[in-house]
């Protein structure tokens, strides 16, 4: 079991606007999150020994508008617009046979191991997204409905989710997979 220390730091602004047929609101944080741990148990916490870093979850810029216009009392539409600085991951710099471990004819890369960068010190690319919605209000069987239509990602940016070294390559290449691309929804609400 290791144990640490941990601090996390930043301030937040918002902005909001809800009269009149314009509403919304504009939110934009800035934040760090770096943990110490003394991985080594050597009694000091050292930066260039990777036990000094910002976690995965720090995400220093982060931005949200979220806006919506009422044509009149049944429809409105808005888009939403999200931007986040890209989390922070350890690159793998290599790899390195470790002559210890056995290598066989099926797998001959068995026993390289691969060699990390510095902790937490690459980060994705930035998170950006903006989705577009539409909603009509209507009456049905005495109910009050909506009638709800959202693209997901309408500029179908490529949104990092996670990344994976590729093996045998120099130099180092990574692979990275995305969220996910445009997605049309359709909804129902009720009111009961």
């Amino acid at each position: 079991f290791v144990s640490g220390t941990g601090k996390a730091w930043g301030v937040e602004l918002l902005l909001k606007k809800t009269l009149g047929k314009f509403n919304g609101w504009l939110g934009y944080s800035f934040s760090r999150i770096q943990k110490e741990i003394d991985f080594n148990s050597d009694g000091r916490v050292s930066k260039e020994e990777g036990e000094i870093y910002y976690t995965h979850n720090d995400i220093p810029h982060s931005f949200n508008a979220v806006m919506s216009y009422r044509f009149n009392e049944k429809r409105t539409v808005g888009p939403t617009v999200s931007y986040n600085t890209g989390q922070a991951f350890t690159v793998n710099e290599g790899m390195v046979f470790a002559g210890t471990n056995y290598t066989s004819p099926i797998n001959p890369y068995s026993g390289l191991q691969d060699i990390p960068g510095e902790k937490n010190g690459a980060r994705y690319p930035s998170y950006f997204r903006i989705d577009a919605n539409y909603a009509r209000s209507f009456k049905a069987f005495g109910l009050n409905g909506k009638f709800k239509v959202q693209i997901i990602n309408v500029r179908t940016h490529f949104n990092v989710l996670f990344a994976q070294t590729i093996p045998n390559t120099n130099p180092t290449k990574i692979r990275a997979f995305s969220m996910f691309p445009s997605i049309p929804s359709f909804g129902l609400e009720f009111e009961l």
